[in-house]
């Protein structure tokens, strides 16, 4: 008994394949879109990244030059609170207490996202104390 004589069986419909099946115009699209889709993840994480890192910058750059303005005051006298913006970022500083702690904080203009904050106390030499090392408590050894 061929096909045709079976009392089921119509012409008019193709055979179905079970599964999926890709034609290869699908698969190099598929692909393409792949390779864009990483692409773009590795663009916005590096812009993120530089974003962070130009914002440290900004903030580290301050304090050297807060430092700086400290040491050349003879009366060592606290520096004024202020608000400033450079670009994409606004930077707010605050000074106070004795020894002199100076606090930056580096917020994203338009989102108002905080990136960076710093927290610095000079000594009565006006330089700064290190940063502390994340990680490393000191434990009286």
């Amino acid at each position: 008994m061929t096909d045709s004589e079976r009392p089921d069986f119509d012409a008019a419909e193709p055979t179905r394949k079970r599964g999926i099946h890709l034609t290869r115009k699908q698969l190099v699209l598929g692909g393409i879109l792949i390779v864009l889709l990483a692409l773009g993840a590795g663009v916005g994480t590096y812009q993120v990244m530089k974003f962070k890192a130009k914002a440290e910058g900004l903030a580290t750059g301050y304090v050297e030059a807060a430092v700086t303005a400290y040491q050349m005051d003879r009366y060592a006298r606290p520096l004024p609170d202020r608000i400033f913006e450079s670009g994409h970022y606004r930077v707010e500083t605050r000074t106070h207490g004795t020894p002199p702690r100076l606090h930056v904080s580096v917020r994203d203009r338009y989102l108002n996202i905080t990136h960076v904050e710093l927290e610095r106390i000079f000594d009565v030499s006006g330089r700064p104390s290190p940063p502390p090392n994340e990680g490393q408590e000191n434990t009286g050894r």
